[in-house]
Parts: C-alpha cells; sequence; structure tokens
C-alpha cells in the first residue's frame, strides 16, 4: 500500500514549514539546524526540555493508578499483595507476578495520569510544535499511550511500523507529531527506541500485517521495509533518550522499541499534536483539545471534549467480534486489525483471565 502513488504525501513529512524569523525567540524552540534534522531523518532528540517537577507529577498520577488497580485486584481476590513497599520501577512488575496482564490494564484504562496534561499542553512543546507542524493551531491528537514496558515483556515490544498503519487514509497528508517521553533514562537495553532514518520522506505506507508474535501489534516485514524504502536494517539508529528528554518524530517514519533487559519497568508516555483543521485519522466524533489557537486565542484549555480513545478500539473490537466486556479484561483490539492482512493467531485477542 504505496500511497505516494495516489496522492503527494511527501512534502509534510521532508520539507520544513516556513519559518517565521522575525518572531522573537520562544523558550525550547529548536535551531535551524535542529529543524532540518527532523525533516531529514524523520525524528529528533531534545534534550533536557521538560522540568523534573513536570515529569514527576506525571510519575505521581500514575502511581495512584496503580493504587487504585492494585485495589481493585486485591478486593477481587486476584491478587495477595498489593505490593506497597516496592517502587516506582518495580511495584507493577510484582502485581504482573500475580495477575498476568496487569500491564496491559493500565495502558488500555484511557485514563490520562495526573500531571500529565502539563505535559500535554507543555509551552515548550508546543513552540516546537509550531515550527515542526507548521501551524499557529495546534491541538492534542486523541491517540496516546501509556507505555508499561516490563523486563522481558513480549507484550511491551512494538515491532516495526509507521504509525499512519493505525490512522485512516484521510490523514495521510497531515503531520501528526509524535512526542516520545521517558519517565527514566533509555537506551537500547532497557527497552529504548529505535528509527529507521529517512523512512518518511518518500511518503509511502509499506504493507503491515496483523499482528506481531502474540501481541495486538501491526508490524512491517523486514524484507518489505528494505524493498520499500531501500534500506538495510542494521542500519538503524538507536535513539538513547535521558530523562527530561523528548524524542520528536512523524507519523510516517519506520521504528520500534527494543526488549528491556533491565530489571526496572521502561515507563513512557507518547503523546501526539497536530494541526486540528487537517484530519486525523480516527473517528469523527474524537475531539481534539485544543491548546493554542492564533485564530482564537486559548484561556483554558477545554480537557472536557477528550474522548477515550482506548475505550472506542476496544468497543469497536468487541462488537465485530461478537465479545462482552468482563471486569479485568486483557484482551486488546481496534479497528487496525480490520485494515491489514492477519497473518499470525493473535493469543492476546483470545485470552480471557478467569474471574
Amino acid at each position: 500500500m504505496v500511497f505516494s502513488e495516489k496522492m503527494d504525501v511527501r512534502n509534510a513529512f521532508n520539507t520544513a514549514p516556513q519559518q517565521n524569523k522575525d518572531q522573537p525567540f520562544k523558550p525550547g524552540q529548536l535551531s535551524e539546524e535542529q529543524i532540518k534534522h527532523f525533516f531529514n531523518k524523520g525524528w529528533l532528540m531534545v534534550p533536557n526540555l521538560i522540568e523534573p517537577e513536570v515529569l514527576n507529577g506525571v510519575k505521581e498520577g500514575i502511581e495512584r493508578q496503580i493504587d487504585d488497580l492494585a485495589d481493585r485486584l486485591h478486593t477481587a481476590g486476584k491478587i495477595q499483595h498489593k505490593h506497597e513497599d516496592k517502587g516506582f520501577c518495580q511495584r507493577i512488575t510484582h502485581i504482573e507476578y500475580e495477575f498476568p496482564g496487569a500491564a496491559i490494564l493500565l495502558h488500555k484504562s484511557g485514563i490520562l495520569p495526573g500531571g500529565a496534561r502539563e505535559l500535554w499542553s507543555h509551552e515548550k512543546i508546543l513552540n516546537i510544535g509550531e515550527q515542526l507542524i507548521g501551524s499557529g493551531e495546534i491541538a492534542g491528537h486523541p491517540v496516546w499511550n501509556l507505555r508499561v514496558k516490563l523486563p522481558d515483556y513480549e507484550v511491551g515490544v512494538v515491532p516495526w511500523h509507521q504509525d499512519n498503519s493505525y490512522f485512516e487514509d484521510e490523514s495521510m497528508k497531515t503531520m501528526i507529531l509524535t512526542g516520545w517521553v521517558p519517565l527514566l533514562d533509555t537506551a537500547e537495553f532497557n527497552g529504548g527506541m529505535q528509527m529507521m532514518d529517512g523512512t518518511q520522506s518518500s511518503g509511502k505506507l509499506a504493507e503491515h500485517f496483523c499482528c506481531a508474535g502474540g501481541t495486538f501489534y501491526l508490524e512491517i516485514e523486514k524484507d518489505v521495509i528494505e524493498e520499500t524504502f531501500g534500506c538495510r536494517l542494521e542500519n538503524k539508529t538507536v535513539c538513547e533518550v535521558p530523562y527530561g528528554g523528548v524524542l520528536f518524530f512523524s507519523n510516517m517514519i519506520v521504528h520500534r522499541s527494543s526488549t528491556n533487559r533491565s530489571n526496572d519497568v521502561r515507563w513512557s508516555m507518547d503523546l501526539r499534536w497536530q494541526d486540528p483543521r487537517q484530519p486525523t485519522g480516527r473517528p469523527s466524533d474524537e475531539k481534539l483539545p485544543l491548546f493554542r489557537s492564533q485564530q482564537t486565542p486559548v484561556k483554558e484549555i477545554d480537557w472536557s471534549v477528550l474522548t477515550n480513545r482506548q475505550q472506542n478500539d476496544r468497543k469497536v473490537f468487541l462488537e465485530s467480534e461478537k465479545l462482552a466486556e468482563v471486569e479485568f479484561e486483557t484482551r486488546l483490539g481496534g479497528p487496525w486489525m480490520k485494515r491489514w492482512p492477519i497473518k499470525h493467531h493473535n493469543r492476546i485477542q483470545i485470552m480471557r483471565i478467569a474471574n
């Protein structure tokens, strides 16, 4: 499926928007070289961008979600211990030992952790968004994720893919900017990110399949990547992102995460931004929280419009499979599973934890 044959999507991903050089410098804004790097490579890592107090707020919000999950599992008799003595990077692993699928429950809740609003609408990130998206109109895209990558955890390993494979065709020309924000120092050994430089520049969306291994992820096979984009996977770039840094990338670049070989949970959030006047690739009833507007200045962000995208995807999946929702449901699915060929049996789809 090569969309550049049907529409010219290349300029959105390999040509930097015209920058307003007469505008005073704003906090966090990128240099000309950094902007060139983003559009040449398809990604850019910006260190020391987010203040520790902002990230600490996100971590505290996640800890409250773990507290709530542990309480519910304990009350239901699913776990014997809440593991309240364990630290931020260990506790959910111990809960997972007692109740396989606990990490999935956190991921699929669709509840934005406390403190994440301040991160998503951070002034420095929005200033960068203006430069890379090329618009003074910036909104939050409904697809955001809390990533819970346990040590040696298959479900946490996201294979080679392009984000546009999860979106509808209408948004192929939209720059949907992703910011990947780790909540600890990350490198290849603990589940960091890997990029195939320049694979966004052709405007091609490669053929994906569903689902990788026993997960719910889409994947591009090695030979398809190399044939479609004229690259070699051994030339991948490993992106080390320190605490406080943000890895920005476009929705067309081929990327993946590695296996977490450490003893700690690799926590991260991926958040997205776009011009709200452009197609989102999501259902039309999913509204976008407006963060910045030159047309109608935003005095206060209306977070009430934010839709629980996880619930929407789960509803579509369960209805299509004629399945009922149950408490502590660990199956995951969504409309992307109908879009691409299914090559592998997906045990996560059909797995049900006995109640």
